[in-house]
């Protein structure tokens, strides 16, 4: 499909997302001006030559074709009128090509530079996903290790003062049933201490003869 200056008028480019690198949008209206004059021009130009061409076809004298045509000297007979007819008809021809071919290859070339920005927004726009992807998976990870830092710190500390406080607890254990086995040997030693003192007491008691009592007259003297 033949490109025309309405289609290069005509055409829009998908602007990028906010935040996203991409072509400065009055350089590319003004660069798509030029493209689009120049293509008018062409075309224009090319129509006039097939129009003298199909003038000279039909037996007129087109009024210019080149500098090269205005320059040739008249036919003197009609084998020379036919030769600078034929001769003027391949330059009009090749002209008119030369111009078509002009033109289609400043088309592709517009189209290829089109499609060139489109694909570099494309990637650029693609390689600022990936890289925000990748950020965001950086991130995440970094506050995944973070947290498990924290609660590997917190587990060995609560592990630490678990076994601070049970030893603790044990120490003061020993020591109370330390006390406790103290008291019992003290009470052991007190109840055989205090068994034989009350037994020496009883074996005195009995042992000391009892006393005869004194008649009633010799009190009264």
């Amino acid at each position: 499909m033949a490109l025309t200056p309405a289609d290069v008028h005509n055409v829009e480019f998908k602007k990028p997302s906010l935040g996203k690198r991409g072509y400065d949008e009055d350089e590319v209206d003004v660069f798509l001006d030029k493209v689009e004059a120049e293509l008018g021009r062409l075309i224009e130009e090319n129509n006039e030559l097939q129009g003298k061409v199909a003038e000279y076809e039909r037996g007129g004298t087109p009024a210019k074709l080149t500098k090269d045509a205005a320059a040739a000297p008249a036919p003197t007979t009609t084998g020379e009128a036919h030769t600078q007819a034929a001769r003027l008809l391949g330059l009009a021809q090749e002209t008119a090509d030369k111009l078509t071919s002009e033109a289609r290859a400043e088309a592709d070339r517009v189209l290829t530079d089109a499609q060139s920005q489109s694909e570099q927004l494309m990637a650029d726009a693609k390689s600022q996903s990936d890289a925000l992807v990748t950020d965001a998976t950086t991130r995440a990870e970094a506050t995944e290790r973070d947290s498990k830092i924290r609660a590997d710190k917190l587990d060995a500390d609560a592990q630490a003062k678990y076994q601070e406080v049970i030893g603790s607890l044990n120490a003061e254990k020993t020591r109370l049933n330390d006390s406790i086995q103290s008291l019992r040997e003290y009470e052991q030693q007190y109840r055989g201490s205090l068994k034989s003192w009350i037994g020496e007491q009883l074996q005195q008691l009995e042992n000391t003869p009892p006393r005869e009592p004194q008649p009633a007259a010799a009190s009264a003297k």
